[in-house]
């Protein structure tokens, strides 16, 4: 029997992971999530950072349910990057609204985020010359 100082769902590791396993005093064995908590995190390229502010409407949709997207705001962006698969990433977290309770602790999927509109060409444009600010310095 393994109690908790709350409730929620064990969302890792694999508990067969941890059969016959000495473990250390302190060390961690259940990472429990809690319930009715949910929230996104976001992996913003760096490049793009910049274009986010905190209360920004975003759409995630899972991979799970893309037929079903839920709506939140933005409400943290970490102010540094991390690396991940080594690119260096920002951050970003918004909570999930309650109601969406087929949502589980570890789900993937694809985040919109509003930062106002711009014609379709400004994107490629917009790509074109910062690679081009980044490769020859100009200004």
């Amino acid at each position: 029997v393994v109690l908790a100082p709350m409730d929620g769902i064990v969302i890792a590791p694999d508990l067969s992971e941890l059969e016959g396993r000495v473990t250390r005093l302190g060390e961690s064995l259940l990472l429990l999530a809690e319930s009715g908590a949910l929230s996104l995190e976001l992996e913003v390229p760096e490049g793009r950072v910049a274009d986010l502010e905190v209360g920004a409407r975003l759409r995630f949709a899972s991979h799970a349910r893309p037929e079903s997207p839920a709506f939140t705001d933005l409400v943290h962006i970490e102010s540094s990057s991390v690396s991940r698969e080594g690119r260096p990433i920002f951050l970003a977290r918004a909570a999930m609204p309650d109601g969406e309770a087929w949502l589980k602790p570890g789900m993937e999927g694809v985040a919109m985020v509003e930062v106002g509109t711009r014609p379709n060409w400004w994107f490629v444009v917009h790509r074109v010359t910062d690679a081009a600010r980044l490769r020859f310095w100009i200004e």
